[in-house]
């Protein structure tokens, strides 16, 4: 027997894509539909300055997920069963000042086996500072990797984070995904189109997409199911990428979106994410916001992790392992 969450990834998984009415040639009507979204995603934007939520879930991993997957030389472990596990995660962003901290305590799947990971990422504005436990029976953090973000772009985000970002006007689009190093991507008209309406939770809602050109010439697109009546709200989001060799569109992530009203407007309240690996369902996360803050003042600490003497750091840029000084801020090479 499937459990509540299993049977809701199975039903949200079938939902790749969904029927809408299509607008035609843009009319000043479209124009002016789209445009108050897209106003309305910038005063979000514009009226956040510091977030931090507390968020909890469960992840789902199908037993299944690798059947479709093969990698050349190597011999993929499958795992016997299905596994659900439970999610802590802590978002935090000064925006102004281009910080940002995730901590999440979650299960990953590694040769057939599930292994429990806690895991600080830390943004100075420079670099990203990834912090992990030695093993899950440890409390302690292990200073694991550095990387530079003019490098590395992308390395801080996953999907299941981006409604809590949605909610305060930060937009994907085809040119740029969400990062920490500029978070604020701009909401330009050029960038979104109206591809039409349709009917969400018994609701009318728009279609808003990324890129005419999908399939097949962008590499990726987004497409933003928007709920008026919810202040133009993101209630489900899909990015999915073209796949030119074997000429389909393949989804990557689809998220669906439950809002609560506050004082800050609508934010999101839970949310199931579903991630794809070659159209086939590869995890699916069911969270819930359990505490949030807007706009107030964060502690220079929140985005600092003390280094200690002796603590073990890999640069990834340089391939490089390093132990920290005595003086517990130098970095001093292996031999």
């Amino acid at each position: 027997m499937r459990t509540p969450l299993q049977m809701t990834c199975v039903a949200f998984a079938s939902l790749i894509t969904f029927a809408f009415v299509t607008a035609g040639d843009p009319t000043e009507s479209d124009d002016a539909i789209l445009n108050k979204v897209l106003a309305d995603w910038r005063t979000r934007q514009n009226e956040t300055k510091t977030i931090r939520y507390l968020i909890e879930g469960e992840i789902f991993w199908p037993k299944d997920r690798l059947d479709n997957v093969a990698v050349p030389g190597i011999e993929l472990k499958k795992p016997t069963k299905d596994f659900t596990g439970p999610v802590n995660l802590e978002l935090a962003f000064d925006f102004d000042k281009g910080l940002a901290r995730k901590e999440r305590t979650s299960h990953y799947p590694m040769q057939g086996e599930y292994f429990s990971r806690h895991e600080v990422r830390v943004f100075d504005g420079q670099r990203s500072n990834v912090y992990r436990t030695k093993s899950e029976k440890e409390t302690e953090l292990l200073y694991l990797a550095r990387h530079d973000h003019t490098r590395t772009p992308g390395a801080f985000l996953e999907g299941s984070d981006y409604p809590v970002l949605f909610a305060h006007g930060i937009i994907p689009n085809a040119n740029a995904h969400i990062d920490a190093k500029q978070p604020r991507l701009p909401i330009s008209r050029n960038l979104f189109w109206l591809v039409g309406k349709t009917i969400y939770e018994k609701r009318e809602c728009l279609v808003i997409g990324t890129n005419k050109s999908i399939p097949p010439r962008a590499n990726f697109a987004h497409e933003f199911v928007v709920d008026p009546s919810q202040g133009n709200s993101i209630v489900k989001w899909t990015m999915s990428c073209s796949d030119i060799n074997a000429g389909v569109l393949r989804v990557l992530y689809q998220v669906d979106i439950r809002y609560q009203q506050t004082k800050h407007g609508w934010l999101p309240k839970d949310w199931i994410a579903n991630n794809f690996l070659q159209n086939n369902l590869n995890y699916s996360e069911k969270l819930k916001v359990i505490e949030f803050d807007v706009n107030s003042a964060f502690d220079a600490k929140t985005f600092q992790i003390e280094l200690r003497p002796g603590m073990p750091v890999y640069d990834v840029q340089t391939n490089q392992d390093f132990r920290v000084g005595n003086d517990g801020k130098s970095l001093i090479p292996y031999r």
